[in-house]
């Protein structure tokens, strides 16, 4: 018998009914395999706006909705076939999405020389999913990744460990993108101009599998506050639909930006079994990474604006902070397989 999974997703969007997020996915089959995912329109190279059914939306807007719809329907039909493999699915996936893509594109777009820029892409969105299936006494899965949505593991003595890379020019880690701005070097999109990264691994049960679009880590501190709002919502809350909407109302507090967030908690009897698996993760995440970044916070609101030796103080305690973080953080980090 499969074990109990404990499924959340999370989705806010800023701007009421045009959130360039697509509702988030988390699906379990039968056997015990599932996914979950996200996909993020991008709402700068993706802002032409386009005519849908008597009502003006972004490119952004429709694109992370198609490439979810088919990303959906594709698993849904090479799941069923006798020898589903996770790359035979993605060659379907990239095929019929391209395809979709620029059929709707070419209807919608009346004024093609809209798209002058090189910075524009039509119908662009990230994508970022982690596929598992049973494996021995954990599981087998592959991350999915297309973009700077992010996927992660989270168990009680790792706590969070991105499985993703981000698709960005500069190739700046968690904690450098932060504090820099990055931009996206790959991503769904009508052109056809995209990869997908395969990132296989194996876990042990039980485990977490999340994927996240950057409205949920961009806008934090310091990359182990994004677990730390994991962890604090969920020993607060007393279920799975009361941590879902704690984290709503986390996010909603800090975010600058459409949220979506998918989840599956796996291995686990109920949810207070869950939450008592973390209790130590949290306590261990707050001493020694949340609240020194608060403090550290704290002391800069209060220093002269410009101070530099506070500027020098800000910088290795962040740095020494993310040697510590990124030991475990970055474990499972590989150099993905590309389907084109």
């Amino acid at each position: 018998m499969p074990p109990f999974h404990i499924p959340l997703t999370v989705w806010l969007e800023k701007v009421p009914d045009k959130g360039e997020d697509s509702s988030p996915l988390v699906k379990i089959f039968p056997d015990g395999s599932g996914i979950v995912a996200v996909f993020d329109g991008l709402g700068g190279s993706g802002s032409t706006q386009y005519e849908l059914e008597g009502d003006s939306f972004s490119g952004a807007w429709i694109g992370s909705r198609i490439a979810k719809v088919v990303f959906a329907c594709s698993l849904d039909w090479a799941i069923k076939r006798p020898e589903f493999s996770v790359e035979f699915w993605m060659d379907e996936y990239q095929f019929a999405l391209r395809d979709i893509l620029l059929s709707i594109w070419k209807k919608l777009d009346t004024n093609p020389s809209k798209l002058r820029s090189s910075l524009m892409r039509p119908l662009p969105s990230t994508m970022s999913a982690i596929y598992f299936q049973p494996h021995e006494s954990g599981y087998k899965a592959w991350c999915l990744n297309a973009g700077d949505s992010r996927s992660y593991i989270l168990n009680p003595e790792k706590g969070l460990q991105q499985v993703s890379h981000d698709d960005i020019v500069t190739g700046a880690d968690a904690l450098e993108t932060l504090h820099s701005s990055t931009r996206i070097s790959n991503c769904l999109s009508a052109d056809g101009k995209f990869s997908i990264h395969t990132y296989p691994f194996e876990v042990k049960c039980p485990v977490v599998f999340l994927s996240a679009s950057d409205g949920c880590f961009d806008y934090v501190p310091f990359p182990a506050n994004f677990e730390f709002i994991l962890l604090d919502c969920l020993q607060l809350a007393d279920s799975a639909g009361n941590w879902a909407i704690r984290l709503g109302s986390q996010f909603r507090a800090i975010a600058g930006d459409d949220v979506s967030l998918a989840l599956s908690a796996i291995g686990w009897k109920d949810f207070a079994e869950l939450k008592s698996a973390f209790q130590s993760r949290y306590e261990f995440l707050s001493k020694n990474f949340a609240t020194p970044i608060d403090e550290l916070e704290e002391m800069l609101r209060s220093a002269p604006e410009g101070d530099p030796d506070m500027e020098i103080k800000k910088d290795e305690i962040r740095k020494r902070l993310w040697e510590r973080y990124r030991i475990n953080y970055e474990l499972f980090m590989k150099i993905p397989q590309q389907h084109k």
